[in-house]
């Protein structure tokens, strides 16, 4: 049995093909059994974050192995595989677990030492047990890969600043604005980077805070925590006409926040700038608004 890794991360492949090879939570059954249905691949795990998409195999042939997680990627990203091939890594037996310790620990993310990593491999991890996509080998790797982490934020300060991908946006809006207080802000989505986003937001001063979502429960759950107001995900546009800054973090396969609504908001706004930063994955506003007169949208790339 022999241990492999293919993958992209936001050093080797920008977000617009990241977002292709996003594995939402709720797919992840499905392609955990596809990808174990043949006698190469024995065990498989994989980790999907905005900010990469890993496979973890356990396989009886290197090559073989390496052949069909490529190629499923490539039928995910509905490209030929010598179109995404650039985009991918490869790590082969020994090297997979000093690469997965790196991961689990912060020091292979996009912001140093960021906090939720561990949590992600942990769920990719526990996801993968509950399809029964696991074996000896990958349960031996993962366990030791998430005591590792438990251990480097112990021993060492790498989170001593609990930096996140939500801080960073925060950081950005605070750079742009020159401070944030005064502001209202839209806050798309409900879930933890949605969550950690208001918290930063509410520790810089932000006193009016929109929290929109498809469910106004937890819209409204999440509004509760931070003082803000819930709103119907089919007001969204309403409040995007108000907001100084747009914030958005859901899990949606597609955007939802097109050219067209935007333009139309937009001669509404007589020339009030608009600002939009999208730290979904894949992303919820089309890249072509930001070409928008008076509109600046950022992207996670962006951070």
């Amino acid at each position: 049995m022999f241990l492999v890794t293919v993958g992209l991360n936001h050093r080797t492949a920008p977000v617009e093909i990241r977002e292709k090879l996003n594995f939402p939570e709720d797919k992840l059954p499905k392609h955990l059994e596809k990808l174990t249905s043949n006698n190469i691949i024995r065990g498989c795990v994989i980790l999907s974050t905005c900010n990469r998409t890993e496979v973890y195999g356990a396989v009886l042939d290197v090559d073989k192995g390496l052949t069909i997680i490529r190629e499923y990627l490539a039928k995910i990203c509905r490209s030929p595989l010598n179109e995404i091939k650039d985009y991918l890594y490869t790590y082969t037996l020994f090297d997979v677990i000093p690469h997965l310790f790196r991961v689990a620990s912060g020091l292979d993310s996009m912001i140093l030492g960021e906090t939720q990593i561990l949590g992600q491999v942990k769920t990719a991890y526990h996801h993968a047990c509950d399809c029964g996509s696991t074996n000896r080998v990958l349960n031996t790797l993962f366990q030791q890969a998430v005591t590792v982490g438990k251990r480097v934020r112990t021993e060492t300060a790498i989170d001593r600043n609990a930096v996140s991908i939500s801080y960073a946006a925060v950081e950005l809006c605070r750079q742009i604005f020159k401070g944030l207080e005064g502001l209202s802000v839209l806050v798309v989505g409900a879930g933890k980077m949605s969550e950690l986003t208001l918290k930063h937001l509410k520790a810089n001063g932000v006193n009016t805070v929109w929290v929109c979502n498809r469910s106004i429960d937890k819209a409204g759950n999440l509004a509760e925590q931070f003082g803000g107001v819930p709103v119907r995900f089919k007001q969204l546009f309403d409040y995007v006409e108000q907001a100084d800054l747009v914030i958005t973090a859901t899990a949606s396969p597609q955007n939802i926040i097109a050219k067209a609504d935007i333009e139309r908001i937009m001669k509404r706004r007589r020339d009030k700038k608009l600002f939009i930063i999208d730290i979904a994955v894949p992303r919820d506003v089309d890249s072509q608004v930001g070409l928008i007169p008076d509109v600046n949208l950022y992207d996670i790339d962006d951070l």
